[in-house]
């Protein structure tokens, strides 16, 4: 008996996460990746007084979804393989850390999840930046002032 995916069982679902990224981030394209969908597109973060790029991620929904948390894998640019880890929010294969997994909802959605991924961005570049001493492990790191533009 073929396991019948969480989109198929729940088009409502479907529907609702395509309407919410779409008021929410309408940047971002529903993809068919391995015939289950995933969300492209890319996520910019500003540090006052540095040009940063972008940040190019992919949301893949795993089986199990809702029950299992939408993973964030991250494209572009790329990050340094020793990176890994808490001290980096990311799983040994790549994959960001946004939160605890045992504190997901099934309620949460990709848009929930993408502005984890925001806050994510924002404290990675500030910690490889220099203007924070490590990542921290909830929220948006408050910056140093870094002297930078004067």
């Amino acid at each position: 008996m073929r396991e019948v995916p969480w989109f198929e069982a729940d088009h409502a679902r479907l529907v609702l996460e395509y309407v919410l990224m779409g008021h929410a981030h309408p940047e971002f394209s529903l993809r068919w990746l391995d015939m289950r969908p995933v969300w492209e597109g890319e996520l910019r973060e500003k540090i006052p007084g540095f040009e940063t790029p972008p940040l190019q991620v992919r949301l893949r929904y795993p089986p199990g979804y809702p029950i299992r948390p939408v993973m964030v894998v991250p494209l572009a640019p790329e990050l340094p393989p020793d990176r890994l880890g808490h001290a980096w929010h990311r799983f040994d294969g790549g994959n960001l850390c946004i939160g605890d997994p045992t504190r997901w909802e099934p309620t949460f959605t990709a848009v929930d999840v993408l502005a984890k991924v925001g806050d994510w961005y924002f404290n990675y570049l500030a910690c490889d930046l220099g203007l924070i001493d490590a990542m921290p492990d909830v929220g948006r790191a408050v910056l140093r002032d870094s002297g930078a533009g004067d």
